[in-house]
């Protein structure tokens, strides 16, 4: 089985967040924007959750032009699994 990631193709975009800023605000999140508007979260290689229509829509406004560590929380609270923003 594969790491449940299709290949990207040239019409989809990748939005890797840079490694840079403070380990505490690194989450170690990253998020994948396919161009048809669905967005993939990945913490630590792994998948957590997937981002379609509206959700992904906004998760995508909010983050355009978002710092790092604004970007780290976002992906944190998309999840439901980080809701205090605190965890490491």
């Amino acid at each position: 089985m594969g790491s449940g990631f299709l290949p990207l193709t040239s019409s989809e975009r990748t939005h890797e967040i840079a490694t840079m800023g403070s380990a505490q605000t690194d989450l170690g999140f990253t998020y994948r924007a396919t161009a048809k508007g669905v967005v993939h979260i990945s913490r630590g290689g792994r998948e957590v959750t997937i981002l379609r229509a509206k959700a992904a829509a906004g998760f995508l406004a909010k983050a355009d032009g978002a710092s790092f560590d604004a970007v780290q929380q976002l992906c944190a609270r998309a999840t439901g699994n980080y809701k205090r923003g605190n965890e490491n």
